[in-house]
């Protein structure tokens, strides 16, 4: 009897616990996934963030204290693009130009809008006070790929001219940031086999090919793969030394050494001293 009271006392103090943990995120949809907040979602933050390129170089789109901002990439004064009343993040320019992809919070939840270049609009794309983060264009403008979270993290993906949304990248565990090559292959995180926490770097080619582990390196959560201009390869964040601060230490490359059904392609590492993000070249 009293094993049986214990027992429940300690599924009762689990529960609130758990209940604890859902009161203090700003997402309950996030359903008390504390590392999901704090590791996957954008810090409130006043610095610069997510910068990104407009596809002629000219500009460096980016986030700060809320809003979306531009720069000449050849130096100049900072133009605010957006004025709130929402929290602008995660700007992703289309690939013509004309309009930036973010996310904004609407203040019950996490939504995937676009921001016209001319003009200034800012027109909902995905809405609905679920999270929905880490928009990213299709080649042909076609798409916007984004990360949405539910029992876990999948990537799917909304056609700007229909807002048609559709599932792209599913199943066990978490998927996540995803960026696709001029060539519309697809560049994700997700689990790697023999492997816990963030897991590895995947490619997918479009029509249904078989997924393609990269890279397995734990990076608490902060890897961000993205393609070189031309698809060749593959940037990203590095914590192989212990550290992602610039200027860490390269140790070397792990390369995973676990079975799986899904082949490993060749990988060659261009480490390069003091640098925060790491290559690799596929072949």
């Amino acid at each position: 009897m009293f094993a049986a009271h214990t027992a429940i006392a300690v599924l009762a103090a689990a529960g609130a616990a758990a209940q604890d943990r859902a009161g203090v995120l700003r997402y309950p949809s996030l359903m008390g996934n504390i590392r999901g907040e704090l590791h996957m979602l954008p810090p409130v933050s006043t610095g610069p963030m997510s910068p990104t390129w407009s596809p002629d170089g000219r500009w460096i789109a980016f986030a700060m204290a809320g809003d979306i901002w531009r720069i000449p990439s050849q130096g100049g004064a900072a133009e605010q693009l957006t004025r709130g009343p929402w929290y602008h993040f995660e700007p992703s320019w289309s690939p013509d130009g004309s309009r930036i992809a973010m996310t904004v919070e609407t203040g019950t939840g996490l939504d995937i809008a676009l921001l016209e270049m001319e003009g200034g609009a800012v027109v909902p794309l995905v809405e609905g006070g679920g999270v929905d983060v880490q928009p990213a264009w299709s080649p042909d403008g076609r798409f916007v790929h984004f990360t949405t979270m539910g029992r876990g993290m999948d990537v799917h993906r909304v056609e700007v001219a229909t807002g048609a949304r559709e599932e792209v990248l599913a199943g066990p565990g978490s998927q996540y940031q995803a960026r696709l090559s001029p060539q519309g292959v697809v560049a994700y995180m997700a689990p790697a086999p023999g492997m816990t926490g963030t897991g590895g770097i995947w490619t997918q080619a479009s029509g249904g090919a078989e997924p393609v582990l990269v890279r397995a390196e734990e990076t608490a959560w902060r890897a961000r793969p993205d393609w070189l201009p031309d698809g060749s390869g593959l940037v990203y964040v590095s914590d192989d030394a212990g550290s992602n601060e610039p200027g860490a230490d390269r140790r070397g490359w792990r390369q995973s050494t676990a079975s799986h059904r899904r082949r490993e392609p060749r990988t060659h590492a261009a480490r390069q001293p003091g640098r925060q993000r790491d290559r690799l070249r596929l072949e």
